[in-house]
């Protein structure tokens, strides 16, 4: 069994902006405050505050157990509670003149120029977040001379998830008032899974099946007191549910000394149904179509160990990714808006990867080459809606995507004496190579791929029980958008470049307790990815195992 509670105070995940007008005005309470900036297609905006500014109380409790029901047969069942207590505000840049106080919403001037900013604008970012999630996994193992098997089933439950948020405009909000309250209990998913795999001269043989059903349950209702109020009047539903039954098998063959041939495949049907989306204003009561595929994907590869330390191996395979339940029904309005889309296509993707890898005792060196093309990609993006200048993150369908590119890594346990060390570098060239609905992102990049990525982790442990780490993180500039018309990477709801390090140093304090003190991106890099991304940052925590 284990404990640990975290408390945590982040930065602002929002900024409260509104596009500058390019003509003067005398209209409007004088205020004072904010800042100019540019959006991420550099149009001129006004900073006008900061939301979702969060303080988090989360604790998990985690219990593990194991039978042996047997020599050859275990059971072991894995449980977690997850509790999350979360409260965010909002801070004004803005000082009403006339008074000298902090203001939020009106009809406002600005050095000359007239800026209405909505209620809204400071109470959507403003909520809190009552959480408790139930994790459950239990899972037979056996082998035998000739067979090993086994079967797991998991699954996730939404017991409580509640969501409370103005709608009245702070800082009058503060005290309670008018507001909505989403609730997404009943909401979670369930997997069955079941593999054995036979021994038999120079075959390996393995096959199984896979369930999985997921349920989301989202409703939101008005309230007369946001902070304590009880459900009132239904304004927005989002329900639905997929579903997913597959079988599996493949054949690894060494037919001749140091070289395996495996082949295989998987087929696999899919079911989205009962989805429905409801809403108050704009009314809207839609049952959505139940959509069902079923997909046959085959694989094989070729590896040969050329010397005890040495493989290279070439793989090509299919794969389908079929729609989420979230990404078909759920509609969110704040702190960011997503909007469904009930008609998404599965995505096909054709994969092929040559490696050359070295491994031994203290680890492995790996080279590969990998090209994937995939067919009605599914992309997720934000960008504005129907013409507005209010963006939501929401997912299309895309005719052609392709990424292809080089990937190294490497681990090393005991580089010197207690020192680990891994690394990882990726370049990767992934564009739009065809889409008929949008023709202004063919040839253009893939949103939050970067064309290069890279890790590097290093772990000294100077005594037993003591470890020290020091990781770093880089990603060249991203693009949030299919056309890369976000011009501007650092910049609010920009995507850009970072150079992040972290230092972490771990004790373990007796037998069941663990200590870690931890400082994040030291170098203090200042970056966007959508949201503000934490800056300097410091954190420490305790760990209880029985």
């Amino acid at each position: 069994a284990s404990y640990d509670h975290v408390t945590s105070n982040s930065q602002p995940l929002l900024y409260v902006t509104a596009s500058r007008p390019t003509g003067t005005s005398a209209s409007g309470t004088p205020v004072t405050g904010g800042y100019d900036d540019v959006n991420r297609t550099n149009a001129p905006i006004r900073v006008l505050g900061a939301s979702g500014i969060e303080h988090q109380q989360q604790d998990r409790f985690k219990l593990k157990a194991a039978l042996d029901v047997t020599s050859a047969i275990r059971l072991t069942y894995v449980g977690a509670l997850f509790l999350n207590n979360t409260d965010a505000v909002a801070q004004t840049y803005l000082t009403d003149t006339t008074i000298g106080q902090p203001t939020y919403a009106g009809s406002f001037n600005i050095d000359g120029r007239a800026y209405p900013v909505a209620p809204s604008a400071f109470s959507g970012g403003t909520y809190t977040q009552d959480q408790r999630h139930w994790s459950h996994s239990l899972s037979a193992t056996g082998s035998s001379k000739a067979v090993d098997w086994q079967v797991i089933g998991t699954l996730y439950d939404y017991a409580h998830d509640v969501q409370r948020v103005p709608t009245t405009a702070l800082p009058a909000a503060e005290a309670g008032g008018a507001g909505t309250i989403a609730r997404l209990d009943g909401t979670g998913w369930t997997t069955l899974d079941a593999k054995a795999a036979w021994h038999g001269g120079n075959h390996i043989v393995s096959a199984g099946a896979h369930f999985d059903r997921f349920v989301l349950n989202s409703n939101r209702y008005a309230t007369t007191d946001w902070i304590a109020g009880g459900d009132d009047a239904l304004n927005l539903q989002s329900k639905g549910k997929t579903r997913t039954a597959a079988l599996w098998a493949q054949d690894a063959w060494t037919p001749i000394a140091d070289v395996t041939l495996t082949l295989g495949g998987r087929y696999e049907g899919w079911r989205a149904y009962d989805g429905r989306n409801y809403s108050l204003s704009p009314a809207i009561a839609a049952t959505q179509p139940t959509l069902d595929a079923a997909r046959f994907s085959p694989k094989a590869s070729v590896a040969w160990t050329a010397t005890p330390n040495w493989t290279a191996q070439a793989s090509f395979g299919t794969a389908w990714r079929f729609p989420t339940v979230g990404e078909l029904y759920q509609i969110v309005t704040t702190p960011v808006a997503a909007v469904p889309n009930p008609n998404l296509r599965p995505e096909r993707a054709l994969s092929e990867e040559i490696s050359l890898e070295h491994h031994d005792d203290h680890g492995l060196v790996r080279v590969a080459l990998f090209n994937e093309s995939v067919k009605d990609a599914l992309i997720s993006q934000t960008g504005p809606l129907n013409g507005t200048t209010t963006l939501a993150t929401f997912v299309q369908n895309v005719d052609r995507t392709r990424a292809r590119g080089i990937e190294a890594v490497v681990q090393r346990t005991d580089v010197i004496d207690r020192f680990d060390l891994s690394a990882s570098v990726t370049y990767a060239d992934a564009t739009t190579r065809a889409n008929t609905v949008f023709p202004a992102s063919v040839g253009k990049r893939l949103p939050q791929v970067p064309a290069w990525k890279a890790t590097l982790v290093g772990t000294w442990r100077p005594a037993d029980g003591i470890a020290l780490t020091a990781a770093g993180r880089y990603a060249s500039r991203l693009y949030g958008t299919l056309d890369n018309s976000d011009i501007v990477g650092n910049t609010y709801q920009g995507f850009y470049k970072y150079l992040v390090v972290d230092l972490r140093a771990q004790f373990r304090v007796g037998d069941h307790y663990t200590l870690g003190l931890g400082v994040d991106n030291v170098g203090n890099d200042r970056y966007f990815l959508f949201h503000p991304f934490p800056q300097r940052s410091f954190q420490a925590d305790l760990t209880w195992k029985l």
